[in-house]
């Protein structure tokens, strides 16, 4: 079985390289469980849009999401 990752899911990954983040410590700071950012990295679950208002303010907008779809 192969893992998938969503366009968020890549722009998650470098950013927590880039920042030395663990996903443990940036769902903690967004407010969700690691299951729920997992859910939400391979594209299983779609990103509330309290998460994406959080995740967009935490990272000062280096993750962006178009609000309106």
């Amino acid at each position: 079985m192969t893992k998938k990752t969503s366009s968020f899911g890549l722009k998650l990954n470098k950013y927590l390289k880039i920042k030395g983040l663990t996903k443990v410590e940036f769902s903690k700071r967004v407010g969700i469980s690691r299951y729920r950012l997992w859910q939400y990295s391979t594209g299983a679950k779609e990103i509330s849009l309290k998460a994406k208002l959080a995740i967009m303010q935490i990272t000062k907008n280096m993750i962006r999401f178009d609000l309106w779809e």
